[in-house]
């Protein structure tokens, strides 16, 4: 049994898979196996899959039919054996000693956090973890929240044990903050989390990689629906005020953010079901959060005395004017 099991969703990355999995050839540590999880590629990517386990035992694929990255990850995890879980993009790379900094900090803790170096237009900028491993479960939690750290799975080593004893997977019909949602589905279980402060996985952006399909309203809402009961599962067993009042802002700012969702072009509701949003959201009050300026309009709106038509028609025109000109059109 490997001691790391590395799970690599990779979808139509021919350019960039090369880079990726050279760099995965080249650690330090190399007591790994790397499972490629080709999720029905129409280029060339399964085919250079198919090579590097030619040539080198530790890599491993499975074809698949496309069905997306969460469900790929959930099929590495199917059929990882290590003891450890790490999860790298087919489009990053990571440094030699990415591996090994894991083990360089002492044993006996559930889950390791790095920092992150990303990449973007030959720029680079280190995300460095600033926290001591060891402290407090809950605070070291509502500090990485805040500091937008558990967003990513990539930076993070799991327990393969402690993921298969709860069947902890990433979300199915759900395809943004999944990362988010399978980190604190993970989090329930941990009590010492280890931190180094090194940066050596190379998160790259490039052109257009950012945008992405709007998303409908119901999975939008969704997904926040549910990143609140786990945020709200971790306080009640381990109750910290500041992250409680932290998540609750926050979970405010999404409901008000999603709002114009429900303009957008592929969120069928009726004008009924609209008023019905709109009023559930009057309650929603921010103190230290700041809403990006298309919601603030939005949320004056909505908080007018105009005519509910008047309003409605309003709101439809700023979040339409926001969808076309945030989404390329493909």
């Amino acid at each position: 049994m490997a001691k790391i099991s590395i799970i690599v969703p990779v979808f139509n990355v021919e350019k960039m898979l090369p880079h990726c999995l050279d760099s995965i050839k080249a650690q330090t540590f190399s007591d790994f196996e790397c499972l490629l999880i080709d999720d029905g590629s129409t280029d060339s990517s399964g085919i250079l899959c198919d090579e590097y386990v030619a040539f080198d035992p530790r890599f491993k694929v499975i074809h698949s039919e496309n069905q997306g990255a969460s469900a790929a990850r959930n099929l590495g995890l199917d059929n990882a054996s290590g003891e450890w879980i790490q999860f790298i993009d087919s489009d990053d790379w990571i440094a030699p000693d990415f591996l090994q900094n894991y083990f360089n900090i002492g044993n006996g803790y559930d889950i390791i956090f790095q920092g992150i170096t990303i990449e973007k237009n030959g720029k680079l900028q280190e995300l460095t973890i600033n926290s001591n491993s060891g402290e407090n479960t809950i605070e070291t939690i509502s500090r990485f929240e805040q500091n937008n750290v558990l967003g990513w799975c990539i930076n993070k080593i799991f327990i393969n044990t402690l993921i298969q004893k709860y069947h902890i997977r990433f979300p199915k019909g759900i395809t943004i903050r999944e990362d988010l949602i399978f980190t604190l589905s993970y989090l329930q279980y941990v009590s010492a989390i280890g931190i180094t402060p090194k940066c050596d996985y190379h998160y790259v952006i490039r052109d257009g990689s950012l945008m992405s399909r709007p998303r409908s309203y119901r999975e939008v809402d969704e997904c926040c629906e549910l990143i609140f009961k786990l945020r709200r599962n971790l306080v009640e067993v381990n109750f910290n005020n500041q992250y409680k009042n932290w998540f609750e802002e926050e979970y405010a700012m999404r409901k008000l953010i999603q709002l114009k969702y429900i303009y957008y072009p592929q969120t069928i509701v009726s004008r009924d079901e609209r008023y019905s949003f709109l009023k559930s959201a009057r309650g929603y009050k921010l103190k230290n959060i700041k809403l990006p300026k298309t919601d603030r309009v939005i949320f004056y709106l909505f908080h007018s005395l105009l005519p509910f038509f008047i309003k409605d028609r309003l709101i439809k025109i700023v979040a339409l004017t926001y969808y076309k000109s945030h989404y390329k059109k493909k």
